[in-house]
């Protein structure tokens, strides 16, 4: 095992841990350095060293080769016993306010564009720019709440890499692929194999006129099981966009396969967006390949170099 961890430029030795998690559901990447309190019998300052907004780069590996693991800035020191260096990748930058502003009848493309225009620096990459609001307001708020405020009343992702700030439906951008075999490279996991035939379920959700009353109900699925209602999407009433949320939720639910997560070694190298090949000798059958949604890298001297991998849909 290996590690090149650089803040503002400074190479960081004497680690405890390193926490790395991404995951679709959330906007932004983040990474938790830990360090001891004291180092060579002295306390190690970190605030004295460190501040917010400082770059941070993490690169770990085997052998003294370094996949890149997360690049972002330090959001948050914590200077208890042991101190921990709390950071967030380009994100970290729509933490700032946004002028106020009132759309009517507005697309989310125009909402984030605006949004990157008050921040700077980025462009917009969006598949997802026919789902719409009748209104939107943006007052004493950051861009970090706008567009979080859009992601989960639209069920969409959201995310930054590099210059681009990226949205999409869930499950369709591919990134990469990476293979698993339970006989091969799988420390452990928490699978479990269900079968969609076997799902009944509705979800339902409506949307709300800006006075609070319910115009559009939409109810997709099978009836007869459970019905799952999503919250109510205030200021949104087009038929598409409401359509669009409760069919994307419901695919996560009714799909033949594993859900869960499985932990294997740091390599192979897997990253949100993979297209994970999931192998079990004992039940062929059960070999697919499934999106993945969600990677927790842990780096440290009692858990070695892992990586937990959440699975979404099968493919």
């Amino acid at each position: 095992m290996c590690h090149r961890i650089t803040i503002a430029g400074k190479t960081i030795n004497g680690i405890t841990d390193v926490e790395v998690d991404t995951t679709m559901e959330a906007l932004s990447d983040v990474a938790r350095i830990t360090l001891p309190f004291m180092i060579h019998n002295k306390p190690f300052n970190i605030e004295g060293k460190f501040k917010r907004g400082d770059t941070v780069k993490i690169e770990l590996g085997y052998n003294d080769q370094y996949t890149t693991e997360f690049e972002g800035f330090v959001r948050a020191l914590s200077v208890n016993n042991p101190c921990v260096i709390e950071c967030e990748d380009a994100m970290y930058r729509f933490r700032k306010p946004i002028k106020s502003k009132e759309f009517l009848n507005v697309s989310i493309n125009d909402i984030m564009n605006y949004v990157i225009g008050q921040i700077g620096g980025f462009k917009l990459s969006s598949t997802v720019g026919d789902l719409k609001y009748d209104k939107f307001v943006i007052r004493n708020a950051s861009g970090f709440e706008v567009l979080e405020k859009i992601k989960q009343q639209f069920g969409i992702s959201i995310y930054i890499r590099g210059t681009k700030l990226i949205a999409n439906l869930k499950y369709t951008e591919k990134t990469g692929d990476c293979y698993f075999s339970f006989s091969e490279n799988v420390k452990g996991s928490n699978l479990k194999w269900v079968n969609g035939d076997d799902v009944k379920v509705q979800v339902k959700i409506k949307g709300l006129k800006a006075d609070n009353t319910a115009t559009k109900e939409v109810v997709i699925g099978t009836a007869g099981g459970e019905v799952i209602t999503l919250p109510d999407a205030r200021n949104i009433t087009d038929q598409t966009s409401l359509e669009l949320r409760a069919k994307e939720y419901l695919k996560t639910l009714t799909y033949t396969g594993y859900r869960g997560e499985l932990v294997s070694w740091g390599r192979p190298y897997c990253d949100v967006g993979y297209s994970a090949f999931i192998v079990d000798r004992d039940f062929p059958d059960r070999d697919g390949r499934y999106y993945v949604k969600g990677v927790k890298v842990r780096f440290s001297s009692t858990t070695g170099y892992e990586r937990a991998v959440s699975l979404g849909i099968k493919l």
